[in-house]
């Protein structure tokens, strides 16, 4: 398999897309699954197939001609997709506060059926990542991405979601007291316009960006043991990390760190038997 994640150059589209991200694999009888974990990033994926969603909930991939497109929104649980042969896959991965500036369609957590390509950029889209697709240099793929996305881009004043996200960001905060402190509106206020826009709470939102810098330093500091990576993100305690890790991966962070691996240093995965992955 491999796993390319580049980031965008243009200074406008920095502020709105984290990364795009290519998956393939070349063995048409290889069998992969992959694992993704809760992440703060909103992912358009594009596909040469279709991924489908089984009753039990896992996303099988079925190899066709024919480019097909799907939404994940946040959520708070894994999610695994199970590949069949060979694997073409693009995820433009958006900012939470950037998404709205590409789409009109509610980021929910998963949208899967339908034509999301057509629905939201019109009948050429299909066409434009045909041409992506038959690009085999992943750069030069990125920078069609990139003219792409900045013809579709909208530059509308921001929305209150997207000030309250910037204001996350910008100022660090952790509690959704401090958020209803500075825009001086109720906690009920910032429970439904959260919800409505991202299907998530407020409180949920701020425990996925805590549970997301864990896995960075978890990362990018294998040295570190579990009480000093709590305290690096913020956690009271072990307890506390090792329950936020039950909630979003349904492991144990032991049984996790030694798997995480960094690609490009922006996206994570985790390399094992199962190919499992956490964009």
């Amino acid at each position: 398999m491999l796993f390319k994640a580049i980031k965008p150059h243009h200074p406008i589209l920095k502020k709105y897309v984290q990364y795009v991200l290519f998956n393939q694999g070349f063995e048409a009888t290889t069998q992969t699954s992959f694992t993704s974990y809760p992440n703060h990033n909103i992912c358009l994926g594009i596909i040469r197939g279709q991924l489908v969603q089984q009753p039990n909930g896992q996303k099988v991939l079925h190899q066709r001609p024919l480019i097909s497109s799907y939404l994940s929104g946040l959520y708070t649980k894994p999610n695994t997709h199970y590949v069949a042969g060979c694997l073409d896959e693009i995820c433009i991965d958006f900012t939470v506060a950037g998404y709205y500036r590409f789409f009109t369609l509610p980021a929910k957590q998963f949208v899967l059926d339908g034509d999301v390509l057509s629905e939201a950029f019109g009948a050429g889209a299909i066409p434009f990542f045909e041409t992506v697709f038959s690009q085999a240099d992943l750069s030069t793929r990125c920078q069609l991405i990139e003219y792409f996305l900045l013809q579709v881009i909208s530059e509308k004043p921001l929305e209150f979601m997207e000030q309250v996200i910037n204001c996350i960001d910008y100022y660090g905060l952790t509690r959704v007291a401090q958020l209803s402190q500075y825009f001086k509106c109720s906690e009920k206020k910032l429970y439904r316009t959260f919800r409505t826009y991202y299907d998530v709470g407020p409180k949920e939102y701020l425990q996925l960006l805590q549970f997301r810098q864990c896995l960075w330093y978890m990362s990018r500091h294998p040295h570190l043991n579990l009480d000093e990576i709590a305290f690096h993100a913020n956690y009271v305690d072990t307890s506390h990390l090792v329950r936020a890790f039950d909630h979003f991966t349904q492991q144990r962070p032991s049984s996790l760190k030694p798997q995480l691996v960094s690609v490009d240093g922006q996206v994570l995965i985790t390399n094992s038997d199962k190919n499992t992955y956490c964009p």
